[in-house]
């Protein structure tokens, strides 16, 4: 649909126009409608089914217009569920339950299907299951959006061909009409083409008197008329009287059971699905344009009121309308209103004034208007998309093709079986795809050496051992949902970190956010066959908040862990992963206590240098708990660790109360040097030190820096180099962990 009104016009005059010019544009879907939905019964009811469907628009109008949560929401008759009426009338016919004259029993079919979706979704609305809907995969979407528009130009090729009658005896070369494929073809490129001295006439205006002029111009050639299509078969609404109603009402409570099962429920529960969609589809489309949010009931049950009175005077079945939402809602909310209100009242004219100038309009005419707004409406953009996707990367390309793959059956469903089987494979992928997904991807990524990721910051000797064999340690991130079909995934990631040589494992549960007790149980299982086999395997994440954690410990599961493999956090777990690797290979899990003379020693400070240093030094302790550097501070002493850890924080904001809480960012063990940035730049300290136990060190001051300077030079120059290979060793370690956060 185009645009229907400049946002910027006021005035009721400019309402009017925009009103007018909505019904305008809304009267050939509401023609195709009727026409669609009773075209079984024949010519007999086609002037029946267009009233219906204006009936239809206006009721919807007007309950949207007064109940919807979000205003500028439009409701009117839609094209499938027409379609879904009339392959249920044709399925009667066919099974020669329906004849041509019981006009009554097609009538009372249509208001029953229409009451009852109007019931079921009033459920819906008030049960809050329409929140459900948005749920569907875009993909499945995009294919009913793209299978609609199919039918759509499938039901109108024999109109625009010119073929009158052509669906009741098969497709003919004989009946093809070349004047009437010349004027759908005009009419269609009318809708498109927008000159600049017709920018300001309506799209369906420039089409209708440009198909009109090319039909009457065609048809005075010399045997025009031979080879120009058929006018519109429309017969007047014949009044239908209560008891042929009632005889109608009375004829579908006889049919058979099979039929009720086969054909009618599914039938009525595709039109409850579909109108669902097509409304939730129409108030996200509402809120994408205008930012209105709400809960989406209000919007549903105007739509399911709408089909209750519209099913007790014989209407058609409505819901939401993305096409004429999306142009309503550039209006201001006091004009949309009131546009849609005229709009109400324009189409009530048209209702009472149209059919009998509908009668003396070309078919290929209202045929390629139909088309036109088929092209419009279908998705080719997100076919664009999935094609574009489909030629990238490996992992782009396979989800492109599926989505793609998703589309097109969808669509080619719609086309062969009709929108009733559409639905119903669509819900089916949807359920699918999920599956897929939820079973595809526990395993989100997995790195080896993981070397500064802890915050421990370690000597010399002992970070270059992990640094030089740290790939006995591999992390396996795990993610989404752990249920009874992606455990299987995580044993084999374990098995195949074995195979790699992965000695240390940790399970990364942070990104796990659902898991079932088929999940759960599995992941402890594969965990146990490892922890039995002498594998260190731990569970990172280990703390109440992770969803993981939560689960296995409110069902007991967590006492099934061994002591020491549930890990607080991270960081933590691959700190334990280090220890135990340093321990295998040195033989102990406590930290050394060094002298001066081993410390420096682990430094990489010669023997000839260390006297010196050593003699400008002195030892300091401090006791467990003690903050013995803040930030802040202007001293600038530089400490070497001989015994105990030192743990490194900042007090970062937590709140808007102004309260701060510390967040330790280091662990400084025996052997590493620290203070360094203040020795040198004479910088304000810039974190909390805290003594974690009874902590020794050496310090030096900027004075005793100063006197090695002087008088020893050689051992000031190798205390520098240290300080610099510190700052060397700090860097490779944070680049070390920013490469292992990257995918």
């Amino acid at each position: 649909m185009h645009a229907a009104a400049n946002p910027h016009r006021a005035g009721i005059g400019a309402e009017l126009a925009a009103g007018a010019e909505g019904a305008l544009e809304t009267m050939p879907f509401l023609v195709v409608a009727g026409l669609i939905a009773f075209a079984p019964m024949g010519e007999a009811m086609s002037g029946i089914g267009i009233l219906a469907a204006f009936v239809s628009a206006i009721l919807a109008g007007l309950w949207t217009l007064g109940l919807a949560d979000r205003r500028g929401l439009v409701a009117g008759p839609s094209l499938g569920l027409a379609l879904m009426i009339g392959a249920a009338l044709q399925t009667l016919v066919q099974r020669q339950m329906l004849g041509p004259a019981e006009i009554g029993t097609a009538l009372a079919l249509g208001m029953a299907l229409t009451l009852a979706s109007g019931l079921l979704m009033a459920v819906v609305a008030v049960a809050g299951i329409g929140r459900l809907a948005p749920l569907m995969p875009y993909p499945v979407l995009s294919g009913l959006r793209n299978g609609t528009a199919l039918l759509l130009i499938l039901e109108q090729a024999h109109a625009a061909m010119g073929m009158e009658g052509a669906h009741d005896h098969g497709f003919h070369l004989a009946d093809i009409h070349p004047g009437a494929m010349v004027v759908a073809v005009v009419t269609v490129l009318a809708m498109f083409v927008r000159l600049r001295p017709l920018r300001a006439v309506p799209p369906i205006l420039r089409a209708l008197v440009a198909g009109m002029v090319v039909h009457h111009v065609l048809a005075l050639l010399p045997g025009g008329e031979a080879w120009m299509g058929p006018l519109m078969p429309l017969s007047r609404p014949q009044p239908v009287l209560l008891h042929d109603l009632g005889a109608g009402f009375a004829a579908l409570a006889r049919l058979p059971a099979g039929v009720l099962s086969e054909v009618l429920l599914p039938t009525l529960l595709s039109m409850v699905f579909l109108g669902l969609l097509e409304t939730v589809a129409s108030a996200s489309a509402l809120h994408s344009e205008t930012g209105q949010r709400g809960s989406g009931r209000r919007d549903l049950l105007a739509v399911a009121l709408a089909n209750l009175t519209g099913g007790a005077v014989g209407a058609l079945p409505a819901a939401g309308s993305l096409e004429e939402t999306v142009v309503v809602a550039h209006a201001p909310l006091r004009q949309a209103r009131r546009t849609a209100l005229l709009r109400c009242a324009v189409l009530l004219l048209l209702a009472l004034l149209a059919l009998p100038l509908l009668s003396r309009l070309p078919a290929a005419v209202l045929a390629g208007i139909i088309i036109a707004t088929a092209l419009e409406v279908s998705d080719i953009r997100a076919l664009r998309q999935m094609l574009f996707a489909a030629r990238a990367g490996r992992s782009h390309r396979v989800e492109g093709i599926g989505n793609l793959l998703i589309v097109l059956t969808v669509a080619a469903t719609a086309a062969v079986f009709g929108l009733v089987i559409a639905v119903l494979a669509g819900a089916l992928l949807a359920l699918l795809v999920f599956v897929a997904d939820m079973a595809e991807g526990p395993v989100r990524r997995r790195y080896v050496n993981p070397i500064g990721r802890s915050r421990t910051r370690r000597g010399d000797h002992e970070t270059s051992l992990l640094l030089r064999e740290g790939w006995a340690i591999e992390v396996i991130e795990l993610q989404g949902a752990l249920f009874f079909g992606s455990t299987d995934q995580v044993a084999g990631a374990i098995e195949a970190a074995l195979a790699g040589g992965a000695r240390y494992i940790v399970l990364d549960l942070h990104r796990v956010h659902r898991m079932d007790l088929s999940g759960a149980r599995g992941l402890l299982d594969c965990c146990a066959r490892a922890w039995q086999g002498g594998t260190w395997v731990v569970f990172a994440g280990a703390r109440p908040g992770v969803p993981a954690w939560d689960y296995l410990r409110d069902r007991g599961l967590d006492v099934q862990l061994p002591d020491g493999r549930g890990i607080a956090t991270l960081e933590d777990a691959i700190e334990n992963a280090e220890a135990r690797l340093l321990a295998d290979r040195l033989g102990s899990l406590t930290d050394p206590v060094l002298d001066g003379e081993s410390a420096l020693a682990s430094l990489g400070i010669p023997a000839a240098a260390r006297p010196a240093l050593l003699g400008h030094t002195a030892e300091v302790s401090f006791a467990a708990g003690d903050t013995f550097i803040h930030a802040g501070d202007t001293s600038r002493t530089l400490f070497i660790l001989l015994q105990g850890r030192v743990e490194v924080s900042l007090r970062l904001a937590t709140g808007g109360d102004g309260e701060r809480r510390a967040v330790r960012i280091a662990t400084l063990a025996p052997g590493t040097l620290f203070g360094e940035m203040a020795l040198l730049s004479e910088a304000p300290r810039s974190a909390d030190l805290v003594a974690v136990g009874e902590v020794r060190c050496l310090q030096l001051d900027p004075a005793g820096l100063a006197a090695l300077r002087e008088g020893e030079a050689d051992s000031a120059w190798y205390l520098l180099r240290a300080i610099a290979m510190q700052i060397e060793l700090n860097l490779r370690l944070a680049n070390a962990a920013i490469a292992s956060y990257e995918e």
